[in-house]
């Protein structure tokens, strides 16, 4: 859903890279999806589809610094993201 490969998603939710790719339909690993799981669900029905979600995520945005939002999601800030998208959906001011 987000264009990323296995180590930057293990990095997202705090795994090893070669355990994720070896056990991804473990219990944990599968807990530890839910929050990407449910932030793809809110950026696909605010943008309409995944690929305009990427490329919301792939742009600077002026709240980070003209950093983008997908760096924050590698770095494992999936909270930040929801935030910003929030900050999208309501108007909030950046």
């Amino acid at each position: 859903m987000y264009g990323l490969n296995v180590k930057d998603m293990a990095l997202i939710i705090g795994r090893d890279p070669s355990g994720l790719a070896r056990w991804p339909d473990s219990a944990g690993v599968q807990e530890a999806l839910v929050p990407l799981e449910a932030l793809a669900v809110r950026l696909r029905a605010y943008f309409g589809s995944m690929e305009v979600s990427r490329m919301w995520l792939q742009a600077p945005n002026p709240a980070l610094g003209s950093e983008v939002p997908i760096s924050r999601l590698r770095a494992g800030k999936v909270k930040t993201v929801q935030r910003l998208l929030l900050m999208a959906q309501t108007g909030m001011p950046v």
